[in-house]
């Protein structure tokens, strides 16, 4: 008799990064006082992610782990999309087990007989090479908060470090963990947090910075085009505005990491591309959708960051290469210094509390909905998306 699957839990979380001198300043919250359910607590936990020597799972876009707290041992597969403003959904699939090593069939009568994740385990080249090739320690503090609206969020402080041989990554980051309710209270919660703590979005999972160890020389983020938006005539034009926006926003934000590491011209680009889109969805809505003036400022302060680096990068990489006649070696240096500076303010820029604030706040205002009043709701709601 074959085993039943387990239905996937989703995990919606959000991940804050907090500079580790404030973590003492985010424990005394009065957040706390206001939202907290029960007392927080401490536990310590160590997670050993499991990969074959060529790393199938990663390439597979899972991670696969073990984890240990208060002497339990817990196994999981984790697998899925990201999401936008640091916002991730993920699924998870996993029990129990009774040490620090796999079960496999176990997990993989929990995946079900035809998905994708238990063909992957299945293969003899996977299965049978499955080796730790990273560990998570973290002392870990949770917070249970009931919002006044019955939503329930889940917070985690993680201190401590991923590890690969001698090799030590250091964490110091919060989650939120969506329990029960809608995504734009994730947000709006967030957002309170940043009015007092300086935080910015987490771009990559514990999983992803720990691969980034294993790999045999640093690996720097790719600029990131825009996707293919999925349309139909079937939809309203709410869920349409929603899905073009989305859109948009994961333009912009996953280019976030290739403009922080700096160097990257095409990055910056793609991140102006993407505000420039989301202009342009805005100004297509414009008589059924009006975007809150101060949304818009904080857009315009982010294009203006990355509008001036990508001009000044043109006319360094672009424009004066081109040029051989005349003495230009002093020129073009005196370019190259100014275009290496404004890159750098733009990296400040999305690596700025102010820009997490922007993105937190687009996003609960898209999935809040308050773009529109109840009657208007209804008239979005219920109107048809038709093709130009």
């Amino acid at each position: 008799m074959k085993s039943a699957a387990v239905p996937e839990h989703r995990e919606t979380e959000l991940k804050l990064l907090l500079p580790p001198d404030e973590a003492a300043a985010l424990a005394r919250h009065p957040l706390w006082q206001r939202y907290a359910s029960s007392q927080p607590y401490r536990v310590d936990v160590t997670s050993h992610c499991y990969d074959t020597p060529e790393l199938d799972i990663k390439r597979h876009g899972a991670s696969l782990r073990v984890r240990e707290a208060d002497q339990q041992f817990f196994q999981s597969l984790k697998g899925g999309d990201g999401g936008a403003a640091g916002l991730t959904s993920r699924g998870e699939w996993g029990g129990p087990v009774a040490g620090p090593e796999l079960d496999l069939p176990a997990l993989r009568g929990m995946l079900g007989h035809n998905t994708r994740w238990n063909r992957l385990l299945r293969k003899r080249t996977v299965k049978r090479r499955l080796r730790p090739v990273f560990d998570t320690r973290i002392s870990r503090t949770i917070w249970a908060l009931r919002l006044p609206d019955g939503g329930e969020i889940e917070l985690a402080l993680d201190q401590g470090a991923i590890e690969r041989d001698s090799m030590r990554e250091p964490i110091s980051e919060v989650e939120l963990e969506l329990k029960a309710g809608a995504p734009d209270k994730l947000y709006d919660f967030a957002l309170q947090l940043l009015d007092t703590v300086p935080m910015r979005l987490g771009e990559s999972s514990k999983a992803e910075r720990g691969y980034a160890l294993c790999l045999p020389f640093p690996q720097r983020h790719p600029a990131l085009k825009a996707a293919r938006v999925d349309l139909s005539d079937k939809m309203t034009v709410a869920r349409g505005f929603r899905a073009i926006v989305g859109a948009c926003l994961a333009h912009v934000q996953g280019n976030t990491a290739g403009v922080a590491e700096g160097g990257d011209v095409e990055s910056v680009h793609q991140m102006r591309v993407g505000l420039r889109r989301l202009d342009s969805a805005f100004d297509l809505f414009k008589d059924k959708i009006a975007v809150p003036d101060a949304l818009k400022g904080e857009l315009d302060w982010l294009g203006g960051q990355l509008g001036a680096a990508r001009d000044w990068e043109v006319l360094a990489c672009s424009t004066l290469e081109g040029i051989e006649e005349g003495d230009v070696a002093t020129l073009r240096a005196a370019v190259a210094d100014t275009a290496r500076e404004k890159h750098a303010r733009a990296a400040e820029a999305v690596t700025s509390t102010r820009y997490a604030k922007a993105m937190l706040a687009c996003a609960a205002w898209i999935e809040g909905e308050t773009w529109c009043g109840e009657r208007d709701r209804r008239r979005a709601g219920g109107a048809r998306w038709r093709r130009r």
